[in-house]
């Protein structure tokens, strides 16, 4: 069995010896060697896959809101903190925000830097006020989609039932 060895960064516990052949006991270079130092990440890759499945197996509504749309180890990095704020939430008795806000603002940020040209980000530390006003139209933009579906709806059923009447008014000739 391996012994194990205990970090103070991410408290998992990673194998201090490992079994089989190493990289070290073959030539350097070597195809043994290169083979050893694969198999040797691929099996490091499997078990901090499996460590990390087990340590986000379950998440609470905001870590899932917190780190939608993120994949790979930010993701991972994404939920760490989430779970964080909670405790420090919990600790000095502050509200976070809904995981709907979260989302919300997500979604705001991504109109206002459609309508910016790609540039949001760039403005909250160059002019905040120019990026307060792109996400205040992202807002309102928002706002009035959500408002307005069946107005829209009401425009393409008018704009189908114009082109019928062009339709049929060709028939009739």
């Amino acid at each position: 069995m391996a012994k194990s060895l205990k970090t103070t960064q991410n408290r998992t516990s990673l194998p201090a010896t490992s079994f089989g052949p190493g990289p070290g006991d073959f030539a350097l270079g070597s195809l043994e060697s290169r083979a050893a130092a694969r198999a040797l990440l691929v099996s490091r890759t499997t078990e901090q896959l499996e460590s990390e499945a087990a340590e986000f197996g379950k998440l609470s509504p905001f870590e899932l809101a917190v780190s939608e749309g993120h994949s790979g180890e930010l993701r991972l990095w994404a939920i760490r903190l989430a779970r964080m704020a909670e405790e420090k939430s919990e600790i000095f008795g502050t509200s976070l925000p809904s995981p709907e806000k979260i989302r919300r603002d997500r979604e705001v940020a991504r109109v206002a830097d459609e309508l910016s040209g790609g540039r949001l980000h760039e403005l909250s530390f160059s002019n905040p006020a120019e990026a307060k006003r792109f996400r205040d139209l992202a807002e309102e933009k928002l706002r009035t989609e959500l408002l307005s579906p069946p107005a829209e709806e009401a425009r393409r059923n008018a704009d189908c039932r114009r082109k019928r009447t062009r339709r049929d008014g060709r028939r009739k000739t």
